[in-house]
């Protein structure tokens, strides 16, 4: 008689702990890349809008800690085509993904080089602000080491997904170093140090 009681009580057991596990499979109280709602989602969706030109905010969700982006929304343009827009914190564009070809004449550009203005066809990136330029410029000449001098001779917006910006900075001895920075204009990584 002890055996099958314990037997019994064991099978309940076991079975409560699957149905309870799958219930906190379900739901994950970590979970945080959720749809957006109320401002955070009217801020996020003008973002993108304007970021593609036109067409209708169809998802958003919030980035989680493994993301580079804080928020991404999904746009349908008129001609069914969805657009993915990746957003930092801030609500600045960090990249665009999926806009046809023909309308990508509508993103502005990533602002490499000299050219702030216009578009770049080839990454569909928001434009690079004077004021990202100059935060983006600044962080990376201070990860330049110590006794160089520098000079920034591109920055843009990256389309990678570990890191917002790209900084080339050209040391006096022509050697150029790359800058890897995050969206809030923090070093993550510098190729091309010369070795001490």
């Amino acid at each position: 008689m002890k055996k099958k009681t314990i037997w019994i009580t064991g099978a309940a057991v076991a079975a409560v702990l699957v149905v309870g596990g799958a219930g906190l499979a379900i739901a994950d109280p970590f979970d945080t890349d959720g749809p957006l709602t109320g401002n955070t989602l009217d801020k996020a969706s003008t973002a993108a809008l304007d970021a593609v030109g036109s067409g209708t905010v169809t998802g958003s969700e919030a980035g989680d800690d493994t993301d580079a982006h804080a928020y991404e929304v999904e746009v349908t343009l008129a001609d069914g085509t969805d657009v993915d827009v990746a957003l930092d914190d801030s609500f600045g564009v960090l990249w665009v993904d999926g806009l046809p070809t023909d309308a990508a004449t509508s993103v502005p550009s990533t602002g490499t080089g000299d050219d702030t203005t216009g578009a770049d066809d080839s990454s569909g990136l928001a434009a690079l602000t004077e004021t990202d330029r100059s935060a983006a410029s600044a962080a990376a000449l201070a990860a330049v080491p110590a006794g160089s001098v520098g000079t920034v001779t591109e920055v843009e917006r990256s389309d990678d997904f570990d890191h917002a910006y790209e900084v080339e900075v050209t040391l006096e001895n022509g050697q150029d170093i790359d800058v890897e920075l995050d969206a809030s204009f923090a070093v993550l990584k510098v190729d091309g140090v010369p070795a001490a």
